[in-house]
């Protein structure tokens, strides 16, 4: 297994030197080490030693110190190599991200070598491993400052590629106008509903929206088993009810329009992934995620529920502050992999007649702070044994439009949610 990019160390510096101002990208965190190559880690050290004494490192200037340096590259010939490299260059940051995940890699590597695993206790080799993994990770400054001429034309490129702007609907006209539009990538959306009032349901509502823009989901589902979730995805498209269709008890005079939800869904099931009934951190959520990566890319990750996920094991911390890291965690993975992840979240069950407020999300202060937007669903407990359900929705927090209420009905029978008007 290679652990060097030799392409991606000659596209940094290519681009470099076309232009210096690109150096200010990545000086915060690429240093000399990081290149694998020798003669890249003396380019750019005198890169660095030109900024230093305020020179331009350029074509021109650098010419006689490629040809006192690299006769074995063919001295100031390779000049052109490297910004030959620079033209396909995208995100010079990406790319020095790139090699110093394998400079962190050679390191490990190193330190696994010098074990001598035949001698040694595996407590001691776990030991010398964890150190060097501190080391390597307290050994890097990957914060950024932009200045503001490079905020607006990361502005302006995102606004040309427009991508944030295809957000994926409820097909709630009032909810989608608070939403400006829908929920939209890198947002983490907390959705938060008390049992029997739906919140698989709505999420598979808009994960059928998803898919009907060709979207890709990945569903983890640590509720319910992946043959009662495709249950529910047929009985939404085919309007029969969900039991029957879970069960495989289908009408005669049903058939005819559950075999066109079938087809349906064939339409769109190359672009679905779920992992079914089975409690996961975040760590493994991310994990699993990178498999279905290799097979198609993540617009949207459902994850239900907040309340199951797997919480890390640790003394004197309470079940807020351990949601609150997955949260942050699921976050931080929404702006990685720039995806919509909806959180579904239980309502505290003394809170969920009457109003609810953010206060009413169980372990609500972990819950709803690292949230770009929170949206709870609640039934009064007089309706609540209704075939038809009559809720209330509301948007207790949203950074990016409106807050607001309003009110649906929903048929648990076939998983539809409709808007009340008065």
């Amino acid at each position: 297994m290679n652990l060097f990019n030799i392409e991606a160390e000659q596209g940094i510096l290519g681009t470099i030197i076309l232009n210096n101002e690109y150096l200010r990208r990545v000086e915060d965190i690429l240093e000399v080490k990081h290149f694998a190559e020798e003669a890249h880690k003396m380019i750019f050290e005198k890169i660095l030693e030109s900024k230093k004494e305020e020179l331009v490192a350029n074509t021109v200037t650098l010419k006689q110190f490629f040809d006192a340096n690299f006769m074995n590259l063919e001295g100031s010939k390779y000049l052109s190599t490297l910004l030959a490299e620079a033209s396909a260059i995208i995100d010079i940051r990406d790319y020095a991200l790139v090699i110093i995940d394998l400079w962190r890699k050679r390191q490990l590597a190193d330190v696994i070598n010098q074990i001598d695993f035949g001698t040694e206790s595996l407590n001691s080799a776990i030991d010398k491993i964890d150190g060097a993994i501190k080391e390597i990770d307290s050994d890097l400054q990957t914060i950024q400052v932009f200045d503001g001429e490079e905020s607006i034309i990361d502005w302006a490129q995102q606004v040309e590629k427009k991508e944030t702007l295809t957000p994926i609907p409820t097909n709630l006209k009032t909810l989608d106008e608070m939403l400006n539009g829908g929920f939209h990538k890198e947002g983490l959306y907390v959705f938060a509903a008390a049992s029997g009032c739906g919140k698989t349901f709505f999420s598979q509502n808009i994960i059928l929206n998803a898919l009907k823009l060709n979207l890709g989901i990945f569903f983890v589902s640590m509720e319910m088993p992946k043959k009662k979730i495709m249950a529910r995805f047929l009985s939404i498209l085919s309007k029969i009810n969900a039991f029957r269709v879970y069960i495989g008890n289908i009408f005669e005079w049903e058939q005819e329009k559950f075999n066109y939800a079938l087809k349906d869904w064939e339409r769109k099931q190359k672009k679905f992934f779920i992992v079914e009934k089975v409690s996961l951190s975040p760590k493994e959520i991310e994990s699993a995620l990178k498999k279905v990566l290799r097979k198609s890319p993540v617009d949207l990750l459902v994850v239900d529920y907040a309340q199951i996920m797997k919480l890390r094991e640790a003394r004197n911390f309470n079940e807020a502050s351990l949601i609150k890291e997955n949260v942050n965690s699921l976050a931080k993975l929404a702006q990685k992999y720039k995806m919509a992840v909806i959180l579904l979240s239980q309502l505290t069950k003394d809170k969920i007649s009457g109003k609810v407020g953010l206060g009413s999300l169980k372990g609500s202060g972990g819950l709803y702070e690292d949230a770009d937007c929170v949206i709870a669903m609640w039934q009064d407990e007089e309706k609540s044994k209704e075939k038809i359900k009559n809720l209330q929705m509301e948007v207790l927090k949203n950074r990016d439009g409106m807050s607001g209420g309003l009110s649906l009905q929903f048929n648990g029978d076939i998983g539809e949610f409709k808007e009340i008007n008065f």
